[in-house]
């Protein structure tokens, strides 16, 4: 629940003009590292937010399911939740990639 508010209260910030600026790793990006160290942001076919917690992260969209692939470049071993925005498939395309994973959809 604590990544699902902060999460929340973070968005407003990443959809500002400028607000994602920060490289990472792997095509990741930051919005602002210095003061959201744990928030990653990944394109595909739309942006997926990624809001680690040590080795485990929450997702807010799962665009195309690329992400998937790609969180081990910043320490991400395993996703706990999947919070998607809206039913737009461009959002959740990648859906399938979830199943027996052990990851919670909301």
């Amino acid at each position: 629940m604590k990544h699902l508010v902060l999460a929340l209260l973070l968005l407003p910030g990443c959809a500002a003009p400028g607000g994602l600026q920060g490289a990472a790793p792997g095509g990741f990006r930051r919005p602002d590292p210095a003061k959201h160290p744990d928030l990653y942001v990944w394109t595909d076919t739309c942006n997926v937010y990624v809001l680690k917690d040590g080795d485990s992260a929450l997702l807010i969209d799962l665009g195309d399911g690329s992400v998937l692939d790609q969180l081990g470049q910043i320490g991400v071993k395993q996703v706990d939740w999947v919070l998607f925005t809206h039913h737009h498939r461009e959002q959740g395309q990648g859906a399938s990639k979830l199943e027996g994973k052990g990851v919670q959809v909301g």
